[in-house]
């Protein structure tokens, strides 16, 4: 009853708690399922679970150009895939796996995304004046909504859609709520992860 009574007089903890009980909801069914699995009848769900794997193969800071065997592809020099970018856990694994194992990790990466780009969005809706449930909502549909569905496949592409709204974020702070030091933080990161991640989200935003 006191924590029920905290909440309602304070926003932020109201926005958090709403956030983690959305979130605790939409993920609570993946840990009752033999094989999680996202972006089924995407043709690249193939595709991208090779390219991972190559990824993590050999893939140490001493060695940071693996190869895709089949086409002999430079992954160093791809344009979609950041190599450097921590959360496609891939850097530093060194570790040949077998592609169920390939997939449950770009399971991971995909949850990590959408999960992140619900944080994301929803932060920029509560600073732009946005209610705490209206701002948790609406993150909501904007991570898990067809479109980052399907391009869930495309982790790249996902992570850009990720990291976009901090952006958003960034600007709105320098510009309405002339809260440069914030802003420029939260622009120069949310950039700096799309720049780490992939080349064209980095058009995109």
């Amino acid at each position: 009853m006191i924590f029920l009574q905290t909440i309602k007089t304070k926003p932020w903890l109201q926005f958090w708690s709403l956030l983690a009980l959305v979130t605790s909801l939409i993920w609570l069914p993946a840990f009752f399922i033999e094989f999680p699995t996202i972006g089924i009848g995407h043709d690249s769900q193939i595709f991208a679970a090779a390219i991972n794997a190559a990824l993590r193969e050999g893939n140490t800071f001493t060695q940071m150009m693996p190869k895709i065997l089949a086409a002999r592809e430079d992954i160093y020099s791809y344009p979609y895939f950041g190599i450097l970018y921590p959360f496609y856990w891939t850097v530093g694994l060194g570790h040949s796996f077998d592609y169920a194992t390939n997939l449950k990790l770009d399971f991971a990466s995909v949850v990590f995304h959408m999960v992140l780009a619900n944080i994301t969005f929803a932060l920029l809706l509560k600073r732009m004046g946005c209610w705490p449930s209206v701002a948790v909502l609406f993150g909501a549909f904007y991570a898990y909504s067809l479109h980052l569905k399907m391009w869930s496949s495309w982790i790249w592409a996902l992570s850009g859609y990720a990291w976009i709204p901090l952006c958003l974020l960034g600007l709105w702070e320098i510009i309405c709520m002339r809260n440069r030091r914030l802003g420029f933080v939260c622009l120069g990161f949310g950039f700096g992860m799309i720049a780490l991640g992939t080349a064209l989200p980095l058009v995109y935003a």
